[in-house]
């Protein structure tokens, strides 16, 4: 119910305050929050899940928090300047790909289980 809560606050909030500079700093902030929440709380009962959940939460914190780097680095740079900055765009893409690699895995692992209980 948290999960929800958070994923439905932090997409009203990003749409609300889209045109604020500094919004995406109480986003982080939440977002750390909500790390720390699931780090010590541990929601599933099997720890690969718990695994899975906090790599796709490290991957989300990673991915506002270059959204936060762009959206800062806008104020004072060019254009230009801004177009040639790839390097985390890549750290960006290397996060989504570990998210979905790890999400997998999990997949094919309770489909695993899954077979397995029932013979």
């Amino acid at each position: 119910m948290v999960t929800i809560f958070y994923r439905m606050g932090i997409g009203y909030y990003m749409s609300t305050m889209n045109e604020d500079v500094l919004s995406t700093l109480l986003v982080l902030l939440i977002s750390i929050y909500f790390i720390i929440y699931n780090l010590v709380n541990l929601p599933f009962i099997k720890a690969y899940h718990n695994y899975r959940a906090n790599v796709c939460h490290l991957s989300h914190f990673s991915i506002l928090f270059i959204a936060m780097y762009y959206r800062s680095m806008n104020e004072g740079y060019s254009l230009n300047q801004l177009n040639s900055l790839v390097n985390p765009v890549y750290f960006e893409l290397a996060a989504l790909g570990l998210c979905l690699a790890v999400s997998a895995v999990v997949l094919v692992v309770d489909i695993y289980v899954w077979i397995r209980e029932m013979q």
